[in-house]
């Protein structure tokens, strides 16, 4: 678009008065001077072979001499609109002063190259006078000392500064002559105000390897400086409004944004082939959310950063998606999207923290009774922080009011790992987290501190579980959630419990995955949980292992340890006190159990309950398996006491009751183990049609627990089921204990079976660690043969297979 006369008078006065640096204003004037010829329509001048006319530059002779009355006239009038003139081809003149004026568009700009001569005439238009446009500062204040030192550089200066200021002639000039050996003399360094070279305009005469080597090597980018001393482009131009490159949110918003039928169009436009796009689908189990996303990513990956933003608009232009291009376009992916209200945000952390209240912040204090619930701040105990140095690996103690202020390579970090064995207390430290959130003892920069448990996620994004702890009348939409969480990262707190019990892997490209990874917010601070043999893929990957801190949770101290014991006993002092004795004096028990508050509230629990005689049992425990039989024992103790009339129990029928109970947990034991190799902790109702009254026996012992569901409306859609029956382990350890029971099983009841089931377990014994340990416990033999079969496979990977 063509800027008018009165546009550029306004920056040339901007310039000088505003900045009150020093550009090259020729351009300008030749700018000018092309808008006004152009604007009268003005012939091309003619030359003027009158020798007496002709000027050199070179001579200094005043250039008065070659005005007509006329020109002088027109130039009087133009420069009373503008202020004070000054001829810019005397050759005194500073052809970068500020000081110039728009009115100093010469008339005659005649030059002598190789001995010819040649007079060009310009014929300006008048001007109108516009107070808002016409008026141009003549001078800055403090000039004038500066002004008369330039007059005194250019006299000296070679004809290379002179062929700028008279590169004013529409007409090209030929054969014009430098002196390359003076040419370094014409840069001028000004300090005043910028501190950085000037170096002479690009002229006709002037080649570009000349540029190159006027510039040398303290001009990085001489294009740069230029645009700059021109105007085209200011050191401090304001906000940039032009979107930069994509971004793993704009993909992820973009994915979010398609319609589901056209990701097979768009794959293709991109240059997928259909088997590429059918992989796509195929690792993403169907979900077209996350195959779009990893269409586009791994596209990314085969254009120049810098051009993926314009060839992924011109794309979806040529396959008429306008809309999805236009928003790439202009960076507004996800526009669409209401954004939420400071009303609706709100709301929304007040009710996360209502429910964070009720289904997080209360302590089962008996993990296989859930009517036993303890108010959080009635039985939570410190546990044990250490913080990992990741040059050594050594560890420090860390403080809890500390936790976000470890530091990574001097700053604080983004992502932090808490690694901890099974019933070490992962979980209870995330409702701490939560607590402290919710009663403004820590965490107030977060307007959201969001705990999600990893083993109930089923694939959803953060944003529909969050919608889960809304209530029905809530308008806000998972949609609006999940853009104002990514969009967001400075008021939200995500604490992910359970990365060992997130069912996919870290390359599924779902949401959860791509912010543990550090693909998705990632200014955003995020607290994951998990156990060893999980968080080593995070140890693993080079650019992960740096941006996270990682802390280890070792359960209780022997302080802590006696203050838990005394909180659960409360006001039984007299069992609290015998109890720490009991420990103090168990070696095995003190230094492998009682730091777990897991097994500390079994033994808890069994202490309380069992009399003289069981006490003294509990006193020859040696192993955690042996405390998982007792505990077992003991609950099926319980259940057949208040579930069986005493008139119905002939001496020495206890016993078999027992063992009708038995093949109950084997069959709950199969569906634990098909969960843990899918990774999954909550299981359907369904699950169990194949043994209906081993899911009742489970929950009625207490290995087993029920647990009503509400669907969301969007779910119920396609569900005619308002409400749904859940199941799960009260622990991923009781898990692994009853999985370990039904693996046993196997070993002499169908022994194929278990040597295919235990070979692809060996290949995997960093995760299924606890599985195999219960296993081996059930019986003698089954546990020489896993060792074998240990010993064989680390064997085998250090010699490899060849050998």
């Amino acid at each position: 678009m063509p800027v008018s006369l009165g546009e550029w008078r306004v920056r040339i006065g901007t310039f000088m008065h505003r900045r009150r640096k020093e550009y090259d204003y020729h351009y300008f004037w030749r700018k000018l001077h092309n808008l006004i010829k152009k604007h009268k329509n003005a012939e091309p001048p003619k030359e003027n072979n009158n020798p007496e006319c002709n000027i050199s530059s070179r001579t200094g002779s005043s250039p008065g001499a070659n005005r007509s009355p006329s020109n002088t006239a027109r130039q009087s009038a133009f420069s009373a609109q503008t202020g004070h003139s000054r001829d810019v081809n005397n050759g005194k003149g500073n052809a970068s002063s500020p000081t110039l004026s728009h009115s100093d568009v010469p008339e005659c700009d005649t030059v002598k190259e190789s001995g010819s001569t040649c007079d060009e005439k310009l014929t300006k238009p008048e001007v109108g006078t516009s107070e808002s446009h016409s008026h141009v500062p003549a001078c800055v204040h403090g000039e004038t000392d500066r002004i008369n030192r330039d007059k005194e550089e250019t006299d000296s200066a070679p004809s290379g500064i002179e062929d700028q200021s008279s590169d004013l002639s529409p007409k090209h000039r030929l054969n014009t002559t430098r002196n390359t050996d003076q040419k370094t003399s014409s840069i001028r360094i000004v300090t005043e105000y910028h501190g950085s070279p000037i170096y002479p305009i690009l002229g006709s005469g002037t080649s570009s390897g000349e540029a190159d080597e006027t510039k040398g090597n303290d001009c990085p980018d001489m294009t740069n400086i230029l645009l700059m001393r021109s105007g085209d482009v200011e050191q401090n131009p304001g906000p940039n409004d032009k979107p930069g490159n994509l971004t793993d949110l704009e993909l992820y918003l973009l994915a979010d944004s398609m319609d589901p039928l056209d990701f097979r169009k768009v794959g293709l436009a991109l240059g997928f082939t259909e088997a590429e796009l059918r992989r796509f689908e195929k690792d993403q189990m169907g979900n077209t959310l996350y195959a779009t996303y990893k269409m586009l990513y791994e596209w990314r990956k085969r254009v120049r950063e810098s051009e993926a933003r314009e060839t992924l608009v011109v794309t979806l232009q040529r396959i008429k998606l306008v809309q999805l291009a236009d928003s790439v376009q202009k960076g507004q992916v996800g526009d669409h999207i209401p954004s939420m209200t400071e009303e609706e945000i709100q709301q929304v952390a007040e009710e996360v923290k209502h429910y964070l209240l009720i289904h997080l912040c209360q302590i089962q204090a008996d993990p296989l009774n859930s009517e036993l619930v303890l108010e959080f701040k009635r039985i939570f105990t410190n546990l044990t922080l250490m913080e990992e140095d990741k040059g050594t690996k050594r560890k420090t103690p860390l403080l809890y009011d500390n936790l976000l202020r470890t530091k990574v390579n001097g700053s604080f970090p983004k992502r932090l790992l808490v690694e901890g064995e099974g019933g070490v207390g992962k979980t209870t430290f995330c409702a701490k987290i939560a607590w402290d959130w919710i009663h403004g003892k820590g965490y107030q920069d977060f307007k959201l501190v969001l705990v999600i448990l990893l083993r109930k996620t089923e694939g959803k994004t953060v944003g529909e579980i969050v919608k889960s702890y809304l209530s029905d009348n809530n308008p806000v939409t998972a949609k609006q959630l999940d853009k104002h969480i990514l969009s967001n990262p400075d008021d939200v707190f995500l604490v992910l419990d359970g990365l060992d019990e997130l069912a996919v892997d870290l390359d599924s490209n779902q949401q959860i995955a791509l912010i543990t990874l550090n693909r998705l917010f990632k200014s955003g601070t995020v607290l994951i949980t998990s156990r060893q043999w999980r968080s080593d893929e995070i140890r693993k990957n080079a650019d992960l292992r740096k941006v996270f801190a990682f802390i280890a949770v070792e359960g209780y101290s022997a302080e802590n340890l006696s203050s838990y014991i005394t909180k659960f006993f409360h006001p039984d002092t007299a069992s609290s006190e015998d109890l720490n004795r009991f420990i103090s004096n168990n070696d095995v028990i003190r230094e492998n159990m009682a730091p777990y508050p897991i097994y500390t509230a079994m033994l808890c629990i069994m202490w309380k309950e069992f009399d003289g005689e069981r006490r003294e049992a509990m006193s020859k425990l040696q192993t955690f398996s042996q405390l998982f039989n007792q505990m077992i024992e003991f609950l099926v103790d319980h259940h057949l006491s208040k579930h069986i009339p005493s008139s119905g129990i002939v001496e020495g029928k206890l016993g078999e009751h027992c063992l009708d109970i038995r093949p109950h947990m084997i069959h709950i034991g199969r569906i634990a183990f098909q969960g843990l190799l899918e990774r999954r902790l909550v299981f359907t109702e369904e699950e169990f049609q194949s043994y209906p009254e081993s899911i009742d026996v489970g929950c009625k012992v207490g290995v087993l627990t029920r647990e009503k569901k509400i669907l969301p409306r969007r779910a119920r859609r396609n569900n005619p089921k308002s409400v749904v029956q859940s199941v799960q382990f009260p622990h991923k350890l009781f898990q692994e204990y009853l999985s370990g029971m039904y693996l046993a099983s196997l070993y002499k009841s169908n022994r194929n079976e278990y040597d295919r089931l235990i070979a692809n377990i060996i290949t995997k014994a960093g995760e299924y660690r606890y599985l195999l340990y219960f296993t081996s416990a059930q019986q003698n033999e089954v546990g020489l043969d896993i060792v074998s079969r240990l010993i064989e496979s680390k064997n085998r990977a250090h010699t490899g297979p060849y050998c």
